[in-house]
């Protein structure tokens, strides 16, 4: 698995979904890190095996993907999906990799080496900068909820706690050099069309893991 990665100060381990029984993981994860947090929806089940099934879903015939799990133990901490949509790069001539369903427990470190690891996945598929959470396309859910949080979801879209956004390495706006761009990610309406520039986005050097622990 040329993608697993090992962070001995936590014993965390990052290795790629490889059978149905991770995806399964991969899928129902976020059931248990929203376990208490009153506001999360879950989503349809029957929708996200369809929307992970590549026999199902046509954007696996022209997007590259890999599906990744934190692992601390026997014990899933952490997902990520990482996604290169050739038929997008091709038509606006970038070399764009995106990150999606971002779900962790509330460990700054385990959201560092997820996102290092698809910025890896990306950087050797010839990527030059990296843009999430966005999915195949503005259809899928996308962006941080960056207020509201108070508020239950009514849309299909991601219930993040508030510390996930002060996770995000690239982004103006905080204390550290993790933090999100709250202005860039506020135009993300129900019925409104995105396009990527408005996204936070971060530039993919030569260099291995670009974020730093």
């Amino acid at each position: 698995m040329p993608f697993a990665r090992a962070d001995a100060k936590v014993d965390l381990e990052i290795r790629p979904v490889a059978n149905r029984s991770e995806l399964k993981k991969f899928i129902y994860l976020p059931e248990k890190v929203h376990s208490n947090h009153h506001t999360w929806v879950p989503p349809l089940y029957v929708s996200e095996w369809q929307y992970f099934d590549r026999r199902k879903n046509p954007a696996f015939s022209y997007c590259d993907t890999l599906l990744l799990l934190a692992h601390r133990g026997k014990e899933v901490v952490g997902r990520i999906m990482g996604i290169v949509n050739h038929r997008y790069n091709d038509l606006r001539e970038e070399r764009t990799a995106r990150y999606a369903y971002l779900e962790t427990r509330e460990e700054e470190r385990t959201v560092h080496a997820l996102l290092a690891a698809v910025e890896d996945w990306a950087r050797e598929k010839g990527m030059t900068r990296i843009v999430g959470p966005y999915g195949f396309s503005d259809q899928d859910p996308e962006g941080f909820l960056i207020e509201g949080f108070e508020h239950r979801a009514t849309i299909v879209t991601y219930c993040n706690f508030a510390w996930m956004v002060l996770c995000i390495p690239g982004n103006p706006g905080g204390g550290t050099d993790c933090s999100c761009a709250a202005g860039r990610c506020r135009g993300l309406g129900a019925g409104k069309r995105h396009d990527q520039d408005r996204w936070p986005i971060r530039f993919l050097g030569s260099g291995p893991g670009g974020i730093s622990h």
